[in-house]
């Protein structure tokens, strides 16, 4: 059987909750789905009853990030700490128990969009942990063992757990990704207290339920690249995108037949492309033949790269040619040599993999910055189906970027 007391309440993160025994169902509440903006964290107090030689960590996430603080807690005088990140798509545990760091990351990346389950058991300076995909029920195991002898992680009654992220008052340890987390949480539980970071009195940045299905914008932050479904290019075709950026050079947009590594260069590639090239907006466009045809634009005041929104629309007509316009600017025609369909194998934004040879297109850097609202021939492009991404904050953009994307109602996954 099942017995609580409904009178006795214990304090849970900043919140009273009824206490149940192992075992009993916690109610409804308790198991909510948050979602992170990238900008925000939620703060909660150490579980009342708090063994230092042994403690569980559990939560379930989904997300596309590549980077981000999943949880950190530490002491103030930052002897003790333990931190729950996303590194590169892989999970990081790092903690100290006072005479030593110990540190592992997963085989696998685990920012594929999927809920995954993490689960963290220590038994004083030993660590064992587990992360399964919850469709497929996949699982990977890791462990390890901090330095010294120091046993506990000695949290006061005081001292605070964070989620997502931390606030400006946080005391950090220097080995702690101090990036925000963009994406999901739910079914938070540390030491048999469950959390719902809602109830916190110390939160920003998070909402109820999680819409990761429809995600219209992407942000890069380090070379990287998101290959969509490829797209033709044909007579009647419309492109549309809205770019922030702050440097002068970087692939924002391209389609390609290109081939495949080590072979040898061919001319007659058809491709489509936008770019930043020093400062200036190209686009360049091939049926086939050996040059492509390019039109290039200067800004009529100020610059491209300043990190502000800009918008770019290219149309290719039916009668050999095609038109680009940027913001409000004046629209520019170029001619083509025939009215061939361009037909790409591939559909790179923001970048092409360090591996993959692009053909007739200059030599230029990854896009860095945001990119969002892109569409082609009326449809709007969900990031969420990419065919590959590295390096991409899927539905993300800092707050720095001025992004503006249609609202969506979206149902709330619980």
């Amino acid at each position: 059987g099942c017995w609580s007391n409904r009178n006795g309440t214990e304090d849970v993160g900043l919140t009273s909750k009824n206490h149940a025994t192992k075992g009993c169902p916690q109610p409804a509440d308790v198991e909510g789905t948050v979602q992170f903006d990238g900008e925000g964290y939620a703060a909660v107090s150490r579980p009342t009853r708090w063994n230092p030689n042994m403690s569980t960590i559990m939560f379930k996430f989904k997300t596309f990030s590549s980077d981000g603080l999943l949880m950190y807690m530490a002491t103030k005088d930052l002897k003790d700490f333990m931190s729950i990140e996303l590194s590169d798509g892989h999970i990081k545990v790092i903690y100290d128990l006072g005479s030593g760091t110990g540190e592992v990351i997963s085989s696998k990346s685990h920012n594929d969009g999927k809920w995954k389950s993490f689960t963290l058991s220590r038994i004083q300076n030993l660590v064992n942990i587990s992360i399964a995909n919850l469709e497929t029920s996949h699982e990977e195991k890791m462990s390890t063992t901090s330095k010294g002898h120091s046993s506990g992680l000695n949290l006061k009654d005081d001292d605070r757990i964070y989620f997502g992220g931390l606030s400006s008052l946080a005391n950090i340890r220097p080995e702690v990704n101090l990036r925000k987390y963009a994406g999901c949480l739910k079914d938070i539980e540390v030491s048999r207290s469950s959390y719902n970071l809602l109830s916190s009195l110390d939160y920003v940045g998070i909402t109820k339920g999680c819409s990761l299905e429809k995600l219209h914008k992407v942000s890069f932050q380090k070379p990287g690249y998101v290959e969509l479904k490829a797209a033709p290019f044909n007579p009647g075709s419309k492109i549309t995108l809205s770019f922030s950026t702050k440097n002068d050079s970087g692939i924002i947009l391209l389609g390609t037949g290109s081939s495949p590594p080590r072979r040898k260069r061919q001319a007659g590639q058809a491709f489509y492309g936008i770019f930043l090239n020093s400062g200036r907006l190209e686009v360049l466009m091939s049926t086939g033949a050996v040059n492509p045809s390019r039109v290039t634009l200067k800004p009529e005041a100020g610059i491209f790269h300043d990190g502000k929104e800009h918008s770019i629309s290219i149309e290719r007509a039916a009668r050999k040619t095609f038109s680009v316009k940027v913001d409000e600017g004046k629209m520019l025609t170029q001619t083509l040599p025939n009215d061939q369909p361009i037909n790409v194998k591939k559909l790179f934004v923001g970048g092409i993999p360090s591996n993959f040879q692009a053909l007739n297109i200059p030599k230029l850097p990854p896009f860095e910055g945001c990119i969002w609202n892109l569409v082609i021939d009326s449809n709007t492009v969900n990031f969420a189906q990419h065919a590959k991404f590295e390096n991409a904050e899927l539905g993300y953009c800092p707050e720095s970027e001025s992004v503006s994307v249609p609202e969506e109602e979206e149902e709330e996954e619980e």
